[in-house]
């Protein structure tokens, strides 16, 4: 973080590319516009692709949203030590009980497993009304957060290690039952359609409306500065 609501793009390996979503999405809160200050273009790739959210809604069809509203989505996370971004870095204190507050302040439950081991689970909506424009359209994390994200590759050696109920990260509806691949192939399938891939070029700027907007980063060699900056929160009546 570099001041109030600005950020460095997400600290991710540059031969991984980061799948398309809303910021923020996978929270009851969120900001409704995101600017990108391109400050040092990446060598060579690194475009952030964008995908209209309306028109993978329409794509999804309307079974699938109604499902999303109805059951919502659960995230699960484990922290550990050294795998994945540690508790201190996401609740932003070193305190245990500062944790609890949090959690407890934004109806998520939290279990210590052990003295480093935290397990959060937080049910949040599957889909939102734009406050402008008066539509439903798909607004969550499942897609990213669910170890299928990561390919058969890099997921099996996790579920291996860690076990299926125990990943540093997954998502489940909100009942608790299984997002099946299926589902999941065909949200991702609607995101991919119309993606535009934004070339950056030092100086350049991108402001999105985050609930029409989905946004990724394809891979990248080189050094790559981009500067993010959050705007507008907002959160559901």
């Amino acid at each position: 973080m570099l001041g109030k609501e600005v950020f460095t793009a997400t600290e991710y390996p540059q031969t991984l590319e980061i799948p398309l979503h809303s910021e923020n999405a996978y929270q009851r809160e969120w900001p409704m516009v995101v600017a990108f200050a391109c400050m040092q273009p990446a060598t060579a790739g690194g475009a952030t692709p964008i995908s209209s959210i309306r028109v993978a809604s329409s794509l999804m069809g309307a079974s699938i949203l109604d499902m999303l509203t109805e059951l919502k989505i659960k995230y699960v996370r484990h922290y550990r030590p050294y795998v994945d971004l540690p508790w201190q870095t996401v609740f932003q204190t070193e305190s245990k009980m500062d944790v609890a507050t949090f959690c407890e302040s934004h109806d998520i439950l939290h279990e210590w497993l052990d003295d480093e081991t935290l397990r959060t689970e937080q049910v949040c909506q599957g889909t939102a009304m734009h406050p402008v424009l008066g539509e439903r359209v798909f607004f969550n994390q499942a897609h990213l957060f669910h170890v299928s994200s990561l390919g058969t590759a890099a997921a099996a050696p996790l579920i291996e290690m860690f076990g299926e109920n125990a990943l540093p990260r997954n998502a489940f509806f909100g009942d608790g039952s299984e997002l099946n691949a299926d589902f999941l192939r065909r949200i991702r399938s609607a995101l991919q359609k119309g993606i535009i891939d934004i070339e950056w070029q030092r100086g350049d700027v991108m402001i999105l409306d985050n609930m029409q907007f989905a946004h990724g980063r394809r891979k990248f060699t080189g050094d790559r500065k981009i500067l993010v900056a959050l705007g507008e929160p907002h959160r559901p009546c």
